[in-house]
């Protein structure tokens, strides 16, 4: 109740969300700052907004959240006789990188099942801060977070993607100011394949909108369809030209900087279970494999 309350900013949405009454969820709020002799919430006529002490509540409250959950799955998990992975990774893993490792992986351990939750980069984060899952895959700069652990991965650098009968196409380079004459296909707000590119750009002094964007898309396979079939072009992995059913051809964009590193994103690694530490050493040999080509 208590972050339903923090994260809506509200009384009224938070309760429907809880399925409690308004009325209800004050009194609680209010049981709860009696027990902590404090505010936790200052009202307003806009809604209820944390007080430096709730703040600090909402951290361990989130804490306490995300190890409920993954108690409850590894509870579960043990109850019903079930070997699962729950994995969420971003649409450029899943669609890119992850099929070749999944089917050994697969085939090496058969009773145990796979369960993937697509999403962008940033809500991968998400997923394993709330302890939704035992471990996120994401692409492209995540710094550090705090209380999560990040381990390097797959390294991947990003391009120009055009149709394979493009005029560009074969070219050995292109420059920034070509591109910019070019109706580019982008990823969606929050993915890491548009942050990379963002952060590329402003190192030369120039953002998205100087680009010819016609078109935002959150799936990089109907991206790569798009372009196969010259609706534009786009910035992505140099790896989806390397699969001739693509139809693609990759052009580098030496004046931008889109190296980028594919990570493997947990809260705490001495929680995985078997089945997880597999995968995850599944997933750190392929990725050194590619690494050595």
């Amino acid at each position: 109740m208590f972050l339903a309350v923090a994260r809506e900013g509200q009384l009224t949405e938070a309760a429907r969300q809880i399925n409690m009454s308004v009325s209800n969820v004050s009194q609680q709020i209010s049981s709860l700052e009696a027990d902590f002799g404090t505010l936790l919430f200052t009202r307003t006529n806009r809604g209820a907004k944390l007080s430096p002490a709730g703040a600090v509540l909402r951290r361990y409250a989130e804490s306490i959240e995300a190890d409920w959950r993954l108690a409850y799955r590894e509870v579960h998990r043990v109850a019903a006789g079930e070997h699962a992975v729950h994995v969420a990774a971003s649409h450029t893993v899943i669609e890119v990188f992850l099929p070749r490792p999944l089917g050994v992986f697969r085939r090496r351990f058969p009773g145990v099942q796979v369960k993937l939750v697509l999403d962008n980069s940033a809500g991968v984060l998400a997923h394993v801060e709330t302890g939704q899952v035992d471990f996120g895959i994401v692409e492209g700069r995540v710094g550090r977070i705090k209380d999560l652990h990040v381990t390097n991965l797959w390294r991947d650098h990003l391009g120009l993607i055009v149709s394979s009968h493009h005029p560009l196409a074969g070219r050995s380079e292109i420059s920034v100011e070509e591109l910019a004459q070019l109706d580019l296909i982008v990823r969606e707000e929050g993915s890491g394949s548009r942050r990379i590119l963002e952060s590329a750009l402003r190192g030369l002094d120039r953002d998205l909108g100087s680009m010819r964007i016609i078109m935002e898309l959150s799936s990089v396979r109907a991206i790569v369809a798009m372009v196969r079939h010259d609706v534009g072009a786009s910035v992505l992995s140099h790896t989806l030209a390397d699969d001739p059913q693509n139809a693609v051809s990759f052009v580098p964009i030496p004046e931008l900087r889109l190296n980028r590193q594919i990570h493997l994103v947990s809260r705490n690694p001495d929680e995985h279970g078997p089945a997880a530490q597999e995968l995850i050493a599944e997933l750190r040999r392929d990725s050194a494999r590619q690494s050595s080509l």
